[in-house]
């Protein structure tokens, strides 16, 4: 794979226990799906994969999830929450079935949320990364989501740095950052 290539794997659409989180009045209008640790293994490696697309177009030194998090017990109470598209995918037809056909996802976005212990304001949400695929920025899918993530993570605090984008974006929402620091 070439460092310029982005690589985007159909996921099978499977169960996964932390969608629930979204609660019921928010379930019919989110915007993405929620993963956790319990989510399918797949999903968290093509989140990871993400992260690492973020980490090379912020030239950051590491990326900011892996699917190892999994088995963190402090990071259990961390989420993604992850953009995507259902694209129904064509089987090898069989006799019995001539037209087989299965829905998969396409993830082309996560946000990273985590839980984050400071050490001089109470513990709160912290939004350390955002990557949407570049041909699916500025489409509003962020502007959609906003409320959501608001409304399930409240007053989160966006760490810095962040793109001429976001800083865009936050701007727009009126955000406020409540922490004068950059890192937990």
């Amino acid at each position: 794979m070439s460092y310029y290539d982005l690589k985007f794997p159909f996921l099978r659409v499977a169960k996964n226990p932390h969608q629930r989180e979204v609660n019921c009045a928010q379930a019919h209008g989110a915007p993405f799906l929620v993963v956790g640790p319990e989510s399918p293994l797949s999903w968290l490696k093509a989140i990871e994969e993400m992260a690492y697309y973020f980490k090379r177009e912020m030239k950051f030194d590491f990326a900011p999830f892996s699917a190892d998090e999994r088995f963190g017990h402090k990071l259990r109470r961390d989420r993604v929450l992850v953009f995507h598209q259902t694209e129904p995918l064509s089987h090898k037809p069989t006799p019995r079935n001539p037209k087989d056909f299965t829905n998969a996802y396409i993830f082309f976005g996560a946000i990273g949320v985590r839980w984050c212990q400071w050490e001089d304001v109470p513990a709160s949400w912290s939004v350390p990364w955002l990557w949407l695929h570049p041909y699916k920025r500025r489409q509003g899918h962020l502007t959609t989501a906003w409320p959501f993530l608001l409304k399930m993570f409240p007053n989160p605090h966006i760490e810095r740095p962040v793109s001429p984008a976001m800083d865009a974006f936050l701007k727009k929402v009126g955000y406020a950052n409540g922490h004068e620091h950059d890192t937990p």
